[in-house]
């Protein structure tokens, strides 16, 4: 920086204030204001912990990937015969991989959210294959039963947002990179040592 702008100071203590309030700005705002702002504006996930309260029956839920781990959606040729389009490679089955959305709720509101594979069978319970034979039955009941009983279950969730345009329009995209039921044990003892530390005085009574 320039001396003769004065920008640091005109003096040696106007030049130590600046270092005083660059350093305090520094340690003390600049850390604080990007773990906050971070977060919204998707430069890192944050942690929520949330209640599933609503999984629509009637999505897509899963798609058909190549089984060879990439992941890559196939598309159905013949018996037999299934395409990996990103790849050009053909297999003769696939796996069922999950693409779900489901809305989540906590104490500063609720949101619709967007969960693969691993953390859908976290929530749900079964694999994508084997919950495709209850989806595609002539029977809806088990299906829908499924996903009612992974409804209202609390989870810590890891959270990235994105914000995407859509038809000139802005929006924010969730997505769940992990979901961890609630231990209510571990959270019965974290409560109980809150509240310990709150009862117990600051300062011994003097004798």
């Amino acid at each position: 920086m320039r001396r003769d702008t004065e920008l640091y100071g005109a003096t040696f203590f106007a030049s130590a204030q600046v270092d005083s309030w660059v350093d305090f700005c520094t340690h003390e705002l600049e850390l604080a204001c990007t773990m906050w702002l971070y977060p919204v504006i998707g430069y890192m996930p944050f942690n929520a912990k949330a209640y599933v309260v609503a999984i629509k029956p009637d999505q897509t839920l899963y798609y058909m990937a190549a089984p060879d781990g990439s992941n890559k959606k196939v598309v159905e040729e013949g018996p037999n015969n299934y395409l990996c389009v990103a790849t050009q490679k053909h297999f003769s089955s696939f796996i069922r991989r999950y693409i779900m959305r489901c809305r989540v709720t906590d104490a500063s509101g609720e949101a619709w959210v967007n969960v693969f594979n691993d953390q859908a069978e976290a929530i749900i319970g079964m694999k994508a294959d084997e919950i495709a034979p209850l989806k595609e039955g002539s029977d809806p009941g088990p299906y829908t039963a499924q996903l009612r009983q992974a409804e209202f279950r609390e989870y810590v969730l890891r959270v990235m947002t994105r914000t995407e345009e859509y038809e000139g329009e802005a929006r924010r995209r969730l997505t769940i990179q992990s979901a961890v039921p609630v231990s209510f044990a571990a959270e019965s003892k974290a409560t109980l040592a809150k509240i310990q530390a709150l009862l117990s005085p600051a300062v011994a009574p003097v004798a």
